[in-house]
């Protein structure tokens, strides 16, 4: 881990995303934090952009994580429209894209 830690410095983080990647290694690099500690178990696309996760969580613990109600989204899931109710029954997996759209009340 200390050898991949220098080379990330010298080539920076992004480059070391791609470096680890080229060898077949799985990136232990959460681009949120900038930690080296955490490991990505998958990558999803959330509203366009790519999200890691560490572990397998349904798209209820997703919204909460977010702080994102229920009651004020319409979620796509690998573009299906969710129900509220299958929420928390819906896991999330490598490669999935979930799509969040906030109501926006105004005049």
């Amino acid at each position: 881990m200390a050898r991949l830690r220098v080379i990330a410095i010298a080539i920076g983080r992004k480059g070391a995303e791609i470096w680890a990647k080229q060898l077949g290694l799985q990136p232990i690099i959460d681009c949120r934090t900038g930690s080296w500690r955490k490991r990505i178990a998958m990558e999803i696309i959330f509203n366009g952009k790519t999200c890691e996760l560490q572990t397998s969580i349904n798209i209820q613990e997703f919204l909460d994580q977010r702080q994102l109600d229920c009651l004020q989204v319409v979620v796509e899931h690998n573009r299906n429209i969710i129900s509220r109710q299958r929420l928390a029954d819906t896991l999330l997996s490598n490669g999935d894209t979930l799509e969040v759209i906030h109501f926006v009340g105004g005049g």
